[in-house]
């Protein structure tokens, strides 16, 4: 699990904050406007279960404001149900070493989702936490999805694949399962977001599949164990799934449509709203057509969204540490591509064309005779690499 031991505050502070049936959606998100910073706000968490641990007077934070806020949090945390609630969430947690609980203090916890005002305190994880960091676009749509619909999905999740980005979406039926499904087979990490508590899967029927993004990336929820499933939790999981992702696309949904709900919290959340096009016939797309209407970005392939986020992208593919081996007398040397199996074809060809030269992608898909969506997935995996890198006039050379 994400800490270890039982014993420690602050996720037991955080546990206690989230399952405390005192406590409710609005106290928390005025608790979060009153003190934004989370590292202040688990430091007042453990302080109300264990006043001995803190020393509040060290807190850069108002008297004033303590005195409103510390007997409420001391009265409701510590109280008997609520810990024992956090026994049994601890308990799930240590049952399965695929089993975590990542709060909002926690390294862990998506940097995406910790800026939407009301990103959930606790996220139960099943399969693995750092998932939540990788670079993710939401794919939603339609859970009567036509093949069409379902086929475009599993395609575009496969060729962000080619690029190291990662897709998040509902686990449900349709076009949910295709997107994650793109994903897994293209081996990139994909993250499902489930309405239901941690310890179920709805549908019952994508259990094998639950599993296996497990296996690999992350199957979440912020519902407490053994809690039903009610309406009001799709659109709550909604809000998380376009909260983790840099742009969601929607590929199919009806008007109205419980898709669109995902969409309106990418436009509050600040994020680019896309969606695919299709036949003005078929009734399963009128929804994203009345997306592209009112602004979204027309989407045709994994191209497109490449480029639409490639300023959001990029800061977080410099990030990426340039791979070393170790030379004959310790020395580091730069890793070739004969030495990275994993370089795709397409990324062994371009390598192969590019000189210390600059070129621009379509200069790349005329000398490779590669499409364009190939073209960039393959120059992404190349940057994160780091065996390219682009000047600002969009042009690529060899490092």
């Amino acid at each position: 699990m994400d800490e270890k031991n039982s014993t420690n505050l602050s996720l037991r502070g955080w546990l206690s904050f989230a399952l405390s049936p005192a406590i409710k959606t609005r106290h928390r998100r005025e608790l979060s406007e009153l003190i934004p910073c989370s590292t202040t706000l688990d430091a007042l968490l453990q302080h109300a279960i264990d006043p001995h641990s803190i020393d509040l007077s060290k807190l850069a934070i108002e008297v004033d404001t303590i005195a409103d806020v510390e007997p409420f949090l001391s009265r409701h945390l510590s109280h008997k149900a609520t810990q024992q609630r956090c026994e049994q969430a601890l308990s799930w947690a240590f049952e399965d070493r695929q089993h975590h609980i990542v709060s909002l203090a926690s390294e862990h916890y998506p940097d995406t989702l910790a800026m939407v005002p009301d990103a959930p305190p606790i996220l139960y994880v099943r399969g693995q936490p750092q998932a939540l960091q990788e670079p993710l676009i939401a794919i939603v749509g339609s859970r009567k999805a036509t093949p069409g619909g379902r086929a475009q999905a599993y395609e575009v999740a496969a060729d962000l694949a080619k690029a190291g980005v990662g897709t998040v979406s509902g686990l449900a039926k349709g076009i949910d399962a295709a997107a994650h499904t793109g994903s897994l087979e293209a081996k990139a990490p994909t993250v499902a977001v489930a309405a239901t508590a941690p310890d179920k899967v709805y549908p019952a029927a994508h259990r094998e599949l639950a599993a296996k993004i497990a296996g690999s990336g992350a199957v979440i929820s912020e519902f407490p164990l053994g809690s039903s499933l009610r309406p009001g939790c799709f659109p709550r999981r909604n809000r998380i799934i376009s909260g983790l992702s840099l742009a969601v696309l929607v590929v199919e949904a009806t008007i109205p449509s419980g898709t669109l709900t995902t969409a309106l919290h990418a436009l509050n959340q600040g994020r680019e709203v896309m969606a695919m096009p299709g036949s003005v016939k078929n009734p399963q797309v009128t929804g994203c057509h009345t997306l592209i209407r009112e602004g979204g970005i027309l989407i045709t392939g994994a191209d497109d969204i490449l480029a639409a986020v490639e300023a959001k992208l990029r800061p977080l593919l410099r990030t990426q540490i340039r791979p070393t081996v170790k030379g004959p007398v310790g020395e580091d040397h730069v890793e070739t591509a004969s030495q990275s199996p994993s370089l795709t074809q397409d990324a062994q060809e371009l390598l192969a064309l590019l000189g210390f030269n600059p070129m621009t992608i379509d200069e790349l898909v005329e000398a490779s005779a590669l499409k364009t969506a190939q073209v960039t997935g393959a120059l992404m995996q190349l940057e994160l690499k780091g065996f390219v890198s682009t000047e600002g006039t969009g042009r690529y050379v060899r490092c």
